[in-house]
C-alpha cells in the first residue's frame, strides 16, 4: 500500500486522463493521493477532485 504525497492532478493535462491515472494508481497499490494546490485560485478545482474521489485528498 502507498500513498502519493504530492501530484498535481487538476493539472489541464492530468485531469483529461485522470480515469487512466486512477487506474494506474490502483495497479500501482497507491490507494491514496494529496493533491497541491500552488495558487489559492487553484483550490477550488482541487479540493473538487478530493470530494469526487474518495482516494483523493486536497491541500493548500
Amino acid at each position: 500500500m502507498f500513498i502519493d504525497s504530492h501530484c498535481h492532478l487538476s493539472f489541464p493535462e492530468l485531469k483529461q486522463r485522470l480515469p487512466d491515472i486512477l487506474a494506474e494508481m490502483r495497479a500501482a497499490q497507491v490507494v491514496q493521493a494529496i493533491c497541491i494546490c500552488t495558487q489559492m485560485e487553484e483550490f477550488e478545482a482541487v479540493h473538487a477532485l478530493a470530494l469526487e474521489h474518495p482516494q483523493l485528498w486536497s491541500t493548500v
